[in-house]
């Protein structure tokens, strides 16, 4: 059977599939109120096994339609179903970690119930096969193709002038914004440690709100301005080593000083870029990343244990080799968190009183202090009203793509949101393979997937604000660069 008549087949089977699974999904998440406690707690264990095969179907499902297992796509149903299901995942091989869900209150302050990590479970697996199915109704023959065509980007060859101004022109826009902000980010970065390690991870939160606008602005084209720096210079080695040598120092900055993981989705851009464009990875190569990978999550996670405690070089040594420490397991536990956001929406009847998020969201992209000063209104997004109206907690929570969608539609609703979403992901994720794209319009597509990766645990006003400064200062270096030089040619 030719590909192009599997991708044709896939789409009838896919959207039979998926109403199938919305159908018994939604029908069993409105009877489950009734089953006994024994049967929620069989229950969590049966549903935990069948979100993990959902999501190895979807990897085999798109490796028969593109012929790769890794895509920028695969990646990002990755990130969905850690931060979604995480926990999960360890109860299916009977893991349970002390702080699991179930054993501690969500946020220190709501209780967890079987019923609702059931309910939870059964919104997660309903809510990524609607999100595959609109990705599987994305897909086109045309998009085979520019996945499996052998891109090759030789260093040193420049196809036409105009190519090599355009490239020229995005090297130094980036290297004049880095200027500012990189200083800016690391500073920033570390100004979060030194209130970490002075007040504890809950300082951040009442802190954070009476920090520098203007130094919150210099620092949005920092991940911009790197990917334009690889971009721009063909991959030069130079380059390539202040990049990942600036976001290495960044990343253990920000670690250390509470982030929980935006790092490590921006950071699977720039290895993709990497090996993708440039250094086609190999089996050998692939396996010394992913230990590279295992030990830096073993550190990664040693350090966010530490960060209500203060952190040392002794209480470093000592977090990582504790018996409990292991990696993967802090990982999915920590990522797998988000899941009590759905968790919480789902135990109270929880109304955002600004309305749409999706929709004000567009609004309020640029600042919610702008336009509530221009409006009159006091509008406040998500991610900030959660937090502080509802968990009563100082720090932030960030919130969870499934639970946007349950906050603005209903648990019922949802899962079709997400349906919606999931056709525009696959869109997104497949347009930094296509060839000849400018230089430019590359940056910033790659720049909107490495926010889209953060996406399943963040909301739709956080990943259109990113992406808005992220392109408008960059864009407007690049516009103001090239011009200077096309005059400079034209002299």
């Amino acid at each position: 059977m030719s590909n192009s008549i599997y991708v044709s087949r896939n789409k009838i089977f896919t959207i039979l599939f998926t109403i199938l699974v919305f159908i018994c999904g939604m029908y069993q998440f409105y009877f489950v109120d009734s089953f006994s406690s024994d049967n929620l707690k069989k229950l969590v264990f049966i549903q935990s096994w069948v979100g993990i095969i959902f999501m190895i179907l979807v990897i085999l499902q798109w490796k028969r339609m593109t012929n790769k297992f890794v895509t920028l796509y695969t990646i990002f149903i990755l990130f969905f179903t850690v931060f979604n299901f995480g926990q999960c995942i360890l109860w299916a091989f009977n893991i349970h970690p002390e702080n699991e869900l179930g054993k501690v209150l969500m946020f220190s302050r709501v209780p967890c119930s079987d019923l609702l990590i059931v309910k939870a479970q059964l919104l997660y697996i309903v809510s990524l096969t609607c999100l595959n199915c609109g990705a599987v109704l994305s897909f086109s023959g045309k998009y085979n193709e520019l996945l499996n065509k052998n891109i090759s980007y030789d260093k040193g060859k420049i196809e036409s002038p105009q190519e090599k101004i355009c490239y020229d022109a995005l090297f130094w826009a980036s290297c004049f914004l880095s200027i500012i902000a990189i200083p800016a980010t690391l500073y920033k970065m570390g100004y979060y440690y030194i209130l970490v390690k002075n007040f504890g991870y809950t300082a951040l939160g009442t802190t954070v709100s009476a920090s520098n606008t203007v130094l919150e602005l210099l620092a949005h084209p920092f991940f911009p301005c790197l990917i334009g720096l690889l971009i721009g210079s063909r991959n030069k080695k130079k380059v390539v080593v202040f990049v990942f040598s600036v976001y290495a120092i960044y990343a253990i900055i920000a670690t250390m000083g509470g982030d929980r993981g935006e790092w490590i989705t921006r950071f699977m851009v720039l290895i993709w870029i990497e090996f993708f464009y440039y250094n086609k990875i190999s089996v050998k190569k692939g396996l010394k990343l992913a230990l590279l990978a295992l030990v830096g999550f073993w550190v990664v996670q040693a350090v966010i244990s530490l960060r209500n405690k203060g952190l040392t070089i002794d209480t470093l040594a000592e977090a990582l080799f504790e018996s409990d420490n292991n990696p993967i397991v802090s990982c999915l536990t920590e990522f797998g968190h988000s899941m009590s956001i759905v968790m919480i929406l789902l135990s109270r009847n929880i109304v955002y009183p600004y309305g749409n998020s999706y929709f004000v969201s567009i609004l309020t992209m640029p600042s919610t202090d702008l336009v509530n000063g221009i409006l009159g209104t006091q509008y406040v997004n998500i991610q900030d009203w959660f937090p502080k109206d509802i968990l009563n907690i100082s720090y932030g929570s960030d919130f969870s793509m499934i639970g946007e969608a349950v906050l603005n539609y209903g648990p019922y609703i949802a899962p079709l949101i997400l349906g919606v979403i999931g056709y525009f992901v696959l869109k997104m994720t497949l347009y930094p393979y296509f060839p000849k794209c400018n230089p430019f319009v590359f940056c910033i597509l790659l720049n909107a997937v490495s926010v889209l990766l953060k996406l399943p645990r963040s909301t739709t006003w956080f990943f259109l604000n990113s992406i808005l400064y992220g392109t408008l200062f960059l864009g407007v270096a690049y516009i103001v660069i090239k011009l200077l030089i096309d005059k400079r040619k034209a002299k």
